[in-house]
């Protein structure tokens, strides 16, 4: 992944707390005029990875680190809910800043363990 001048995301590994990846830095998009460095981790079934933009935890009065750290709370809390339900309860405590705001919520599903497709093809 590259984070290209947003925060690290967060990955939340099942069993264990949600954690920031260390990503290599780099310009903001659009400023880039040389190849960005990409990190690679490991993305595992159960795994939830959280990317978004530092006006979700970036406030006045607050550092960074505690609005992060409220962020790995949230995603802690909501781990085991629907994608679309870690996104809500993520927006729903932390949105309110300034400046942008923007999320993507990824979850590895086991192919093996998914039901099957709720809808008859056609």
């Amino acid at each position: 992944m590259a984070r290209v001048g947003h925060p690290h995301p967060v990955l939340a590994r099942p069993g264990g707390a949600p954690t920031p990846i260390e990503t290599a830095a780099s310009l903001p998009l659009g400023m880039v005029r040389e190849p960005v460095a990409v990190t690679t981790v490991p993305f595992r079934p159960g795994d939830l990875l959280v990317a978004y933009t530092d006006g979700l935890v970036e406030r006045r009065g607050r550092t960074y680190d505690a609005g992060l750290a409220e962020l790995c709370g949230v995603v802690d809390a909501v781990r085991d809910a629907p994608v679309e339900a870690v996104a809500d309860a993520l927006l729903g405590r932390l949105a309110g800043a300034e400046d942008d705001q923007a999320l993507v919520v990824l979850r590895h599903v086991d192919p093996a363990a998914r039901s099957p497709t709720p809808f008859p093809p056609q």
